[in-house]
């Protein structure tokens, strides 16, 4: 990899992990390069690097381990969240509004059970037993009411890794931060295309438990965080807290197939970002009879949903929008069979949702692409 491409990716890391990073990295340029003035170069910015480093806090023990640990390190996080019993305070939100909640967790009979309390906002809970979610509020429910928090960073996570691990580069550190008065491993997931946001994870020494998430954007920027406050790890609740009783909404969570067809879809997109594979499909009945379809697409970390509808005489403005992590583009077009609108939805930067909403097409015309 060139110095160019290097220095590109040191910059959208933290300041402590360039700092990490920076030092064997410029010590490798140096032997593949020649000349005097290089040298110098390369020796002046570790002069400079150093004194950074001396004085940050908490780097002392802030060394790189073996990348192999990387896996080992992911997986430990998925198991927190299958076999773990523990309670914690939670604050998470996007930069402009920010809401806390108290989670509580344990496992019963073989059955996952988890309980979320929103501190914030209007009241409201949401009661998880298997695949069973129940959320408790008044008036109607609303997507994105009683978010979790924690996606995609759950007990799923274990049976992506292999995805996971070909579209993103994983570095492992140790003692970066105290969170929740907990030691924490920091790790960071680059992705190896600008394509798709970057992930910095602290995760509890023992058991893995991630105390704290942040999605960056290529710039390095912020745009989502959670972060606990206070956590309480092998904490024995009441079996009757996780009861569902209470007036609510039943919802059922319908678990990821190992493969999904593709077969029976009218459109597709004619490019996807790299690792990105189909998760999800299906029909939906829109106006006047006519089916709509939706395409679900993951790289295991980050996700996308494309949106077909038949809107006769109805062909809107096309646009291009962000709200923080989300982004959204919508746009018409007309074929033989009428008039469709196409909606592409995920947490991607503006550009890869625009590129995926044009490339869709019907899959009758792919071969002609």
């Amino acid at each position: 990899m060139c110095l160019s491409m290097k220095t590109k990716r040191l910059m959208r890391m933290s300041r402590d992990c360039q700092l990490l990073y920076v030092l064997p990295t410029l010590v490798q340029i140096t032997k593949q390069r020649s000349g005097k003035t290089n040298m110098k170069w390369a020796l002046s910015l570790c002069l400079l690097l150093s004194v950074g480093l001396i004085f940050t806090p908490n780097t002392l023990h802030a060394l790189p381990e073996e990348s192999g640990k990387a896996e080992l390190w992911l997986t430990k996080m998925s198991t927190a969240f299958s076999e773990l019993n523990f309670r914690g305070l939670v604050v998470y939100g996007d930069g402009d509004h920010w809401e806390s909640l108290e989670y509580r967790q344990t496992q019963h009979k073989g059955t996952h059970l988890s309980r979320t309390q929103y501190l914030s906002g209007i009241p409201r809970t949401q009661v998880r037993s298997g695949n069973e979610l129940f959320c408790i509020h008044s008036g109607d429910h609303i997507a994105g009411l009683t978010p979790d928090v924690f996606k995609p960073l759950n007990r799923d996570l274990a049976s992506k890794l292999t995805t996971i691990l070909a579209s993103y580069e994983v570095g492992v550190f140790s003692n970066i931060e105290r969170i929740a008065a907990n030691d924490a491993v920091f790790i960071t997931l680059t992705p190896k295309s600008d394509d798709r946001y970057a992930y910095q994870l602290w995760l509890e020494r023992t058991t893995g438990l991630p105390l704290k998430a942040d999605l960056l954007d290529i710039k390095g920027d912020v745009l989502q965080r959670f972060q606990f406050a206070e956590l309480e790890l092998n904490v024995t609740t009441p079996i009757s807290m996780f009861s569902s009783s209470e007036s609510g909404h039943a919802l059922r969570l319908k678990p990821t197939p190992d493969r999904v067809s593709s077969s029976e879809a009218s459109w597709w997109p004619a490019w996807l970002p790299s690792g990105f594979a189909l998760q999800g499909y299906n029909k939906v009945s829109g106006s006047e009879g006519r089916q709509g379809e939706r395409l679900t697409f993951s790289d295991g970390l980050s996700s996308f949903t494309v949106f077909v509808d038949h809107v006769e005489n109805d062909l809107g403005p096309d646009l291009t929008r962000r709200w923080h992590a989300t982004s959204a583009t919508v746009r018409h077009t007309r074929s033989n069979t009428g008039d469709f609108r196409i909606s592409v939805v995920g947490e991607l930067p503006s550009v890869t949702v625009s590129k995926i909403a044009e490339s869709v097409t019907l899959v009758d015309q792919l071969a002609s692409r």
